[in-house]
C-alpha cells in the first residue's frame, strides 16, 4: 500500500481521492419485475432488501436502476463500506465512491454505493426518473 500511495502522490496532489471497488461477493444483486405504471421509490427498494436480508435500513446502502420492466438492485452492508473506507484512510487515501463489478445481467452498469451520512453522491450519478 505504501508503494501505491507513493505512486499516487507523484501523480496527483493530496488529498488522494480514490474509488473503492467492493468485491462482488459482498454485494447482493436482485432483479424484480415491476409494473412501470407505478412509481418505485428508493424507500420501497430499501424495504424490499431489508425483507430479503433481515438487515435494517440503517445497515445497508442500495443502488438501483430500471431496465425494461425490471428493477435491478445492488445492495451492500454499510459496515463493509466503513471497513473499506477506514482501511483506505489508514493508508493515506480519501474515498469518494464505492462501486463493484457486477456479472453480466446482474446490473446494467457499475453500481455506486454511498452512505448519505458520510459521502456525497457524485453529480454524475444523480438518480434519473424512469421514462
Amino acid at each position: 500500500m505504501a508503494a501505491l500511495h507513493s505512486l499516487a502522490a507523484r501523480l496527483s496532489k493530496p488529498p488522494i481521492v480514490t474509488t473503492i471497488v467492493v468485491p462482488r461477493e459482498h454485494v447482493l444483486y436482485k432483479t424484480v419485475n415491476v409494473d412501470r405504471v407505478q412509481d418505485v421509490t428508493t424507500q420501497e427498494i430499501v424495504d424490499y432488501i431489508c425483507g430479503v436480508t433481515q438487515l435494517t435500513k440503517d445497515a445497508i446502502c442500495v443502488d438501483w436502476v430500471f431496465a425494461g420492466s425490471a428493477v435491478h438492485i445492488a445492495a451492500v452492508e454499510k459496515l463493509t463500506l466503513l471497513e473499506a473506507g477506514e482501511f483506505a484512510k489508514r493508508h493515506g487515501f480519501v474515498t469518494d465512491v464505492f462501486t463493484s463489478y457486477a456479472l453480466t445481467g446482474q446490473f446494467p452498469r457499475q453500481p455506486v454505493f454511498h452512505d448519505s451520512n458520510t459521502l456525497k453522491l457524485p453529480s454524475f450519478m444523480q438518480r434519473q426518473k424512469p421514462r
